[in-house]
């Protein structure tokens, strides 16, 4: 899988999570913080496409720092992230993105934060949605997968949940005939664990939870064991 494609789902599920969250008018204030600006810049896109706005309100968008392409989006000379946070007219949405530190972070805590680890686990939706683009999952199999990264321990980066995601979507387009339960357990490498095919046949239960924490630890000890060699090497 291509980092672009990581970089599109992400900015993909990124740009629903937010539209979600204000379209129910609950919020509408947002800053972004940590993740890369190459999503920052497919964010930004959607936003252009769509006229400057969010869920159907206007929206003022500003960066911290200059993105290639998109400056008009960078915060003006003289103004600071606090001054739109206070001058954002009525009606309007506004978007923060700080793609690089800024004094005045502090003082925009009520200023809802989103970020990476946020859309990992509030915005799981809206990934799984963006990462399926090739094949339709049923109720049932989302079911399964969303209870297989409940179990998960510890809860998965956003790029690899991205990748995995990812990968489950192009092994049910390519083997019709599979569960997701099989899907799961070829695409574990994605999660940085070894491929199981035992996995499948116990996903979800307590003794597929004893089998997932010994391929993590065998993937763990592999990893030491690398580390080590090329230790050597240099």
């Amino acid at each position: 899988m291509g980092a672009k494609d990581i970089v599109s789902i992400i900015a993909q599920s990124l740009h629903a999570f937010l539209t979600a969250q204000a379209g129910g008018a609950a919020r509408r204030f947002f800053r972004l913080d940590g993740f890369d600006d190459a999503v920052y810049a497919v964010l930004l896109e959607h936003f252009r496409a769509e006229g400057d706005t969010l869920a159907g309100q206007p929206l003022w968008v500003r960066t911290t720092a200059p993105l290639p392409g998109y400056e008009a989006y960078a915060l003006e000379a003289d103004k600071s992230a606090t001054w739109y946070r206070n001058h954002v007219p009525p009606g309007c949405a506004l978007v923060l993105i700080f793609n690089q530190p800024t004094s005045d972070a502090q003082s925009l805590k009520d200023v809802y934060p989103v970020t990476e680890s946020l859309l990992a686990t509030a915005g799981l939706d809206h990934l799984i949605r963006a990462a399926f683009a090739a094949y339709q999952p049923s109720p049932e199999q989302i079911a399964v997968l969303r209870e297989f990264l409940a179990r998960l321990r510890p809860a998965p980066q956003l790029r690899d949940l991205a990748e995995f995601l990812h990968n489950l979507d192009a092994y049910l387009h390519a083997h019709p005939a599979a569960t997701m339960e099989m899907a799961i357990a070829e695409s574990l490498p994605a999660l940085g664990l070894f491929r199981c095919r035992e996995l499948a046949d116990v996903l979800n239960t307590p003794k597929g939870d004893t089998l997932l924490r010994n391929v993590r630890r065998a993937a763990r000890l592999g990893s030491e064991l690398l580390d080590d060699h090329q230790r050597e090497e240099y």
